[in-house]
């Protein structure tokens, strides 16, 4: 883990610093240095390539001309022994750590993200965020979450996916079991527009796979992008690692 020390003079600061440290630590902080940087395993660089990060929120911390000139958070979003590291320490809900990838038009078909992962959960960790994303840009639709959930539906601390069935203000979903969460490195493929469906498959268990209203998705006028790495749902402590990451764009 990185970490960047903060020193504050007095009986002040360090009251300032015991009582709300994680708060003043998930902000977008980056700095420059090759050896901290994904961008520094080639595994990643075919991704990193077409990337920016999004931290706090949805706005840019990191864009892209950033990440490849080896600039990176060393708080938040940092390489770790050869791995790609998203932490969130102490977040509210909505906030977010994640890459997202350069947009590609909607018609476009077998578009796919692949990469192995592992999280952590329970205790402080929050009970409900985001791991990966198949995002509609025009209109700000999510198309499909990958998000750990700690229970639903009689299952505890299992990925889901969860596909948006329509388009307009009152959104409405399809919830699949995707498999246990991972906690050592399992693969995690999604593929957008595959004959007109998407699907995703989650180590060695069964590919689920959703249609409904895909026409709407997938015009030509549409954009698409991949996203993946930490967003709250819930508050709490967020820890995703991957080992690999690809995506078409």
């Amino acid at each position: 883990m990185r970490n960047k020390s903060i020193k504050l003079a007095g009986t002040l600061g360090l009251s300032m610093v015991l009582a709300s440290p994680a708060w003043a630590a998930f902000t977008c902080d980056p700095v420059q240095d090759t050896t901290g940087s994904p961008y520094s395993e080639a595994k990643f660089k075919n991704a990193l390539d077409h990337a920016k990060l999004q931290l706090p929120t949805s706005s840019t911390c990191i864009k892209n001309s950033k990440i490849v000139n080896y600039y990176y958070d060393p708080d938040n979003w940092y390489l770790d022994n050869t791995n790609m590291q998203f932490k969130i320490d102490n977040g509210g809900s909505s906030k977010r750590n994640e890459l997202r990838g350069d947009s590609f038009a909607g018609s476009r078909t077998d578009m796919a993200m692949n990469l192995r992962l592992s999280l952590k959960y329970g205790g402080s960790y929050s009970g409900r965020f985001t791991v990966a994303q198949i995002y509609g840009q025009t209109g700000g639709q999510p198309i499909l979450r990958v998000e750990f959930l700690s229970s639903r539906s009689g299952l505890s601390n299992y990925l889901w996916g969860i596909y948006r069935t329509n388009a307009g203000i009152s959104p409405q979903y399809q919830y699949k079991p995707l498999g246990p969460a991972p906690t050592s490195f399992t693969k995690l493929d999604l593929v957008y527009n595959d004959n007109g469906t998407i699907t995703a498959k989650l180590g060695d268990n069964a590919v689920q796979t959703w249609s409904d209203n895909m026409s709407y998705y997938t015009q030509s006028s549409k954009s698409v992008y991949f996203k993946t790495g930490c967003y709250l749902q819930n508050a709490g402590d967020c820890y995703v690692r991957l080992s690999t990451l690809n995506f078409d764009t």
